[in-house]
């Protein structure tokens, strides 16, 4: 070839990239011999040490494009929604799904804040959400609000990581979201449920809260009529007596008080709101709300349990009405066992695996095994006037408190009901929504 081209001198440098690897070569040719071949050398070093440069950055600009390339292509098709922001909220990329649930073209969302596509009373939350996450620096799960193009309020849950450059500085986020609009409207439906199940409990124990009530009512009533006359005819006044009749209606207020703030408790519409919880304190507070509809069914109600019970976390309302169904459901199922039979046992322990395990066994004539596998599905009920709902709910609350309950017959008679909870150390992570 050369001499084809009449080249009677020549002189080649190879190209190499950063690393030492060969990646092209230079080479100066001519049709006389080289005057100075140490200078050309030298020149042609030079020239070619920038060309290797170029050349080294040009095929790192088209990895870069390629790269870009297949990483849209990826994230176009995907059905998650996908961007990028800047600190201050401000979108640099949005996938197609995302351009899709908004209803705007891409060019009308680069460029613009997130935040516009908030709720405004959660824009501050959103801003340190941010802050959070170019602080910590690693990838966090939300669920926020969001105004969906009709204008309407849904629900997003997102995956967010900041972006970190060359320089160790964060330069963008990147967030991965799907929409829970639908999720959310059936958590809301099943609180909404489960608000009317303890509606319906309560008018079931109507008797009950007449009961505890009137009691502390009455005791009070004679009390102060009694200090009314001992004052007017003892001259002077027998303090001691008087005190401890002041003391009596102070326990017989607190009482009172007692039983009202426990229903208003339980008779509110509330969201899951966790906290560590004694279990065992939390089942006496429902035997409390129970024990004069024990006494009014003639049902003797024993509560064992063992030595060290950890605590789980939990919401105590939601809890106090898997264990008022439970109560209520085993005194319903002796209805025809014979006063003196009429027997609750409610045991309180750990399983093999350090869980809390409640179980309540009742004296009744036990569950069909046709009708076993189905008790906890919705509106089967049982019992002749029972809607179906109690046992449903009370599953849907133990699954949101990452838990497990089941029922099973006696082999001599009656029924127990199952349900384990995670300790507290186990259950943290409070993820669980009804």
């Amino acid at each position: 070839m050369l001499q084809e081209m009449d080249v009677e001198s020549y002189l080649g440098v190879c190209l190499k990239d950063a690393a030492g690897k060969a990646v092209g070569l230079m080479a100066v040719m001519s049709a006389k011999p080289l005057p100075n071949i140490e200078a050309t050398q030298t020149m042609l070093n030079i020239f070619a040490a920038r060309a290797s440069a170029e050349l080294e950055r040009k095929q790192a600009e088209e990895k870069l494009r390629i790269s870009e390339e297949r990483y849209r292509e990826v994230v176009e098709s995907q059905a998650d929604l996908v961007c990028r922001y800047r600190p201050d909220g401000t979108l640099t990329f949005v996938n197609e799904a995302y351009c899709r649930f908004f209803g705007r073209p891409r060019e009308k969302i680069i460029g613009r804040k997130f935040l516009e596509f908030l709720p405004e009373g959660t824009r501050a939350a959103a801003m340190e959400f941010i802050a959070k996450l170019q602080k910590d620096r690693c990838p966090v799960e939300v669920e926020h609000e969001v105004i969906l193009p009709d204008g309407s309020i849904g629900w997003q849950h997102w995956v967010d990581y900041a972006i970190v450059g060359s320089d160790g500085q964060v330069t963008e986020f990147q967030g991965i979201g799907r929409d829970i609009t639908d999720r959310k409207k059936v958590e809301e439906a099943n609180l909404k449920l489960a608000h009317a199940a303890r509606l319906a409990m309560i008018g079931e124990l109507t008797a009950v809260v007449a009961h505890e009530l009137s009691q502390p009512l009455t005791a009070i009533h004679y009390n102060s009529r009694a200090a009314e006359m001992m004052l007017m005819k003892s001259k002077p006044p027998v303090l001691k007596e008087l005190r401890d009749i002041v003391a009596d209606i102070r326990m017989d207020n607190q009482r009172a008080s007692e039983s009202v703030r426990r229903m208003r408790t339980l008779l509110r519409r509330q969201h899951l709101e966790w906290q560590p919880l004694e279990l065992p304190e939390l089942v006496k507070e429902v035997l409390k709300m129970t024990s004069a509809e024990a006494v009014r069914r003639r049902v003797d109600i024993k509560m064992e349990q063992t030595a060290a019970i950890p605590p789980v976390t939990g919401d105590r309302v939601h809890l106090q009405q898997v264990m008022l169904n439970l109560i209520l459901n085993g005194m319903d199922a002796m209805a025809d066992t014979p006063d003196s039979d009429r027997r609750l046992s409610i045991r309180i322990g750990t399983d093999g695996d350090g869980r809390v395990e409640v179980a309540v066994t009742d004296a009744g004539r036990g569950i069909s095994p046709e009708k076993l596998p189905r008790i906890f599905e919705s509106f089967y009920t049982t019992k002749k006037d029972g809607m179906g709902l109690g046992l449903s709910i009370a599953k849907s609350i133990i699954d949101a408190h990452q838990g497990r309950i089941w029922a099973e017959n006696e082999e001599k008679g009656g029924a127990t009901f199952r349900f384990t909870l995670p300790a507290a150390s186990e259950g943290e992570q409070k993820s669980g929504t009804l």
